[in-house]
């Protein structure tokens, strides 16, 4: 249960991801392919664009076919359980920035990280549908 100063007011949440994490995830092989962070999110990694096409700021089209029948962007990607059209019309306000903090000396590999931040308005977290 929220305090009471917290209720009707706006969230904001972030989350930093530790670089040692990362590198350690980097180095043990358990990355995941470029394919499967494709299908997880519903974007290119390259460009940001959505999987239904467009660019990284085009509006997702959740109703677009692959041409095999399936969704362009798939059911549990999470670019579709995030959207307000999926989310009983919770608009999330969020932004992931990558960073980066050298090189790990004895591996030799990239020490980065993910900072990400949301904006939230409403009276209980409980009600995010997410």
């Amino acid at each position: 249960m929220l305090p009471t100063l917290l209720i009707g007011r706006g969230y904001a949440a972030t989350v930093t991801w530790s670089p040692a994490r990362f590198a350690s995830s980097w180095r043990t092989g358990t990355a995941t392919t470029c394919r499967t962070r494709r299908t997880v999110i519903g974007r290119a990694k390259g460009s940001g664009a959505s999987l239904s096409g467009g660019t990284e700021f085009s509006t997702p089209e959740f109703t677009a076919n692959a041409g095999t029948g399936l969704p362009a962007i798939p059911a549990h990607a999470h670019s579709r359980l995030a959207s307000f059209e999926h989310n009983g019309g919770t608009r999330i306000l969020r932004r992931g920035y990558s960073f980066t903090d050298g090189i790990e000396p004895q591996a030799g590999t990239l020490l980065g990280g993910l900072f990400f931040i949301a904006f939230v308005t409403t009276s209980s977290p409980d009600s995010w549908g997410i």
